[in-house]
């Protein structure tokens, strides 16, 4: 297998792994989009719907520091995976990160607005690949977790002195 058919099974599989993870939504939600995305949410909801004074400049500013902040949590995860083609996709992730908060800094407010909205939704997808598949996410079956102090004691005991 070549490395990008490598990559692609590795990102299959990194999407596929936290799925039925009741520990991994809760991170997902509280941690990167509430918590991460606190001024996003408080630009729409508290000024935009309670005091109905929105403004596209302050939701785009407020996804500027969102998404960089995503991108690079994920980032330094895929920096130090053991395979090079991890690293790599990255770096050449950052990159494209790059890319899109460079065409959100230059361009009017709508056009700004989906440029930073789009880099905020592709970094959670990012950090998704990145921590898909840490342990601290795992769930583990409590009686799997545990042995049974019933069972026999098994294994060579002739050569036991006590």
């Amino acid at each position: 297998m070549n490395s990008l058919e490598l990559l692609l099974e590795d990102l299959r599989r990194r999407f596929a792994a936290p799925v039925k993870s009741v520990t991994f939504y809760l991170h997902l939600s509280l941690a990167v989009i509430i918590g991460g995305g606190f001024e996003v949410w408080y630009q729409i909801v508290f000024k935009g719907i309670i005091r109905s004074d929105w403004h596209c400049e302050a939701i785009s500013s407020a996804l500027f520091a969102y998404f960089p902040a995503i991108v690079s949590v994920a980032l330094i995860d895929f920096i130090h995976e053991r395979q090079p083609y991890l690293r790599s996709f990255g770096l050449a992730s950052a990159g494209f990160f790059l890319v899109i908060l460079a065409l959100a800094l230059g361009t009017s407010p709508f056009p700004q607005l989906f440029w930073a909205t789009l880099g905020a939704v592709l970094a959670i997808f990012f950090w998704w690949a990145a921590s898909g598949e840490k342990d601290c996410f795992k769930d583990i079956n409590p009686s799997a977790a545990t042995p049974d102090p019933t069972a026999p004691m098994s294994g060579n005991r002739k050569d036991w002195k006590v």
